[in-house]
């Protein structure tokens, strides 16, 4: 997808205008993932994955909020009404969900909201660097 300046209103509002042309252009399982600027690759190609059995998908974050949210199908109701920036993000979203709809959820993260959540972002920037170096072995 080309960038595009969001549109104006809360973040349920700009959710659903990211979220509804990507269907209407035939897409068949969307995701957004923002804000954890050190997610691994592999979560985001887990909710792809899941999104083939699941309605929704979320990667539940640390502050009660979410990291990622995907869907296998358009749902503009699955963010409205929601007290954004609240501990309950996660709760109110998912009680919203119609029944019978399947959810998936990934592993628990963090995700950076506020100047407080920095420390998480760069303690998890030192461990991922730390891990590659150990894959890499030693230099020739």
């Amino acid at each position: 997808m080309d960038a595009a300046p969001q549109c104006d209103g809360d973040l349920g509002e700009r959710l659903a205008d990211f979220f509804a042309p990507q269907f209407e252009r035939g897409a068949k399982r969307v995701v957004s993932r923002s804000d954890s600027p050190t997610l691994p690759l592999d979560s985001v190609s887990s909710a792809f994955a899941q999104l083939h059995s699941a309605d929704v998908v979320i990667g539940p974050a640390t502050d009660g909020g979410y990291y990622l949210i995907g869907t296998s199908r358009h749902l503009p109701q699955l963010f409205a009404d929601l007290r954004w920036s609240s501990a309950d993000v996660l709760q109110q979203t998912t009680r919203g969900l119609e029944r019978p709809q399947k959810l998936g959820l990934l592993p628990l993260w963090y995700d950076v909201d506020t100047l407080d959540d920095w420390p998480n972002a760069a303690r998890a920037s030192r461990r991922a660097v730390a891990s590659r170096d150990r894959s890499a072995g030693p230099a020739h």
